[in-house]
């Protein structure tokens, strides 16, 4: 049987997962302006939100505590992530980290900032991030499930004799972080492209990862990050949408389909709003 997971990193729940068919709207905030002479101008936000039609038919009474408990929040403090499986075996980084600096969003944690290395795109779609001129970079954290595999996929370009590095921390639910794996790789000579990738499986009590990286020398070109779960071999760049979170707006709405000294059976519908976590 396959499950969705939903709640607070570390203390995920299974629900069923959705039925076919089921509707997932995006909506994206706009600001339109038109000047009396001129075309239109459009600002617009940097990511679509989804929203999550969800019905489940014939649920126990068991299944239907666990989104009693997510809806009143038992299971901790809202709003809950939506570990979806699609977004997992695509792209897990935001859309601005995927392209690192596309948007000219870059992490905080990047020591000086990053200078421009694009826009290009590579063969297979990738499109070239920022250039980290030997800094190191640290990405924000990104929710996972104990006991799944994640790889950490870059490319770089630099000089002669200069080394890649790529690490991946796992922060447990106890706030503690540890060293999960670590990878160092020459870059390659001149302007040629080099695929680096660290692959590490979250231990137990893992609520999120964290990737650094940087070089010791010259300026390697971080481009298309990627982000995976459970992928063995290499994978095609996705723009990437990022690991929803979410709020159960509106409540459940049940309805009995059976009652029993066996307990009930019912059908369960409710709204799935993603927020900003």
């Amino acid at each position: 049987m396959r499950y969705v997971l939903i709640g607070p990193p570390g203390n995920l729940q299974r629900v069923f997962p959705p039925r076919p068919g089921m509707a997932v709207q995006a909506a994206r905030a706009s600001s339109k302006q038109t000047p009396i002479h001129g075309l239109p101008r459009v600002t617009r936000s940097p990511k679509a939100a989804r929203t999550w039609s969800w019905e489940q038919t014939r649920l126990t009474d068991d299944e239907v505590a666990v989104l009693q408990g997510l809806e009143q929040e038992v299971y901790g403090p809202g709003p809950y992530l939506l570990y979806d499986p699609v977004v997992a075996k695509s792209n897990m980084l935001t859309p601005e980290l995927a392209a690192l600096g596309y948007r000219g969003v870059v992490p905080p944690s990047v020591e000086g900032g990053l200078v421009p290395a694009g826009p290009a795109l590579l063969e297979d779609g990738t499109r070239l991030g920022y250039s980290a001129v030997g800094r190191p970079f640290t990405l924000p954290a990104v929710p996972v499930v104990a006991g799944r595999a994640y790889t950490f996929v870059a490319h770089v370009s630099g000089g002669d004799s200069a080394e890649a590095t790529l690490n991946l921390f796992w922060t447990l639910t106890d706030g503690t972080t540890t060293l999960g794996a670590h990878e160092t790789t020459p870059t390659p000579a001149g302007n040629s492209l080099r695929r680096v990738e660290v692959r590490g499986v979250a231990p137990a009590g893992a609520a999120s990862v964290t990737v650094t990286g940087g070089s010791d020398l010259d300026a390697p070109v971080w481009a298309g990050l990627l982000l995976v779960e459970g992928v063995d071999g290499p994978v095609r760049w996705r723009p990437g949408e990022g690991m929803p979170w979410v709020v159960i707006e509106g409540g459940l709405s049940q309805t009995y389909q059976h009652v029993g000294p066996d307990g009930s059976r019912r059908d369960v519908s409710f709204t799935l709003t993603e927020v900003q976590a």
